[in-house]
């Protein structure tokens, strides 16, 4: 179990380290600001930077949620926003960026989730804690 709340943050912490630099899951997706959003980032908090990070107001990444639990008697791991867990409103935002499609233009953003080489990160640290454990 330790080994799975382990897992469980180093994947929270892939999604927000990949979206703090503008980074999605969408292939070949690369966004920016509408200018008027850019020009109300730059006014209320200095922010220059064009690429969409969802972190405007932290609310939204600050409520990601790890979760472990037992499902059919096997512990699962889980990252993302819960029901019962996380404020509605922050609930739907994360829906529409992530799946739905936010703004008048419907643009999703899919954050929640691992890159292939991310992947390969976790791959690579179960095996290793799976041979230690073995050993």
């Amino acid at each position: 179990m330790n080994c799975l709340l382990v897992l469980a943050a180093m994947i929270h912490y892939f999604i927000l380290a990949c979206t703090a630099k503008g980074g999605y899951l969408n292939p070949g997706f690369n966004d920016t600001y509408s200018e008027p959003y850019r020009v109300t980032r730059l006014k209320k908090k200095g922010y220059t930077n064009e690429q969409v990070t969802l972190s405007f107001s932290r609310a939204m990444l600050d409520a990601l949620h790890t979760v472990v639990t037992h499902e059919k008697g096997m512990p699962v791991a889980m990252v993302g926003y819960f029901e019962g867990k996380t404020d509605p409103e922050i609930f739907d935002l994360a829906s529409f960026h992530n799946e739905l499609g936010a703004g008048s233009n419907k643009v999703v953003r899919e954050f929640i989730g691992l890159t292939k080489d991310e992947k390969k990160r976790v791959v690579t640290f179960i095996n290793n804690r799976i041979g230690k454990n073995l050993k």
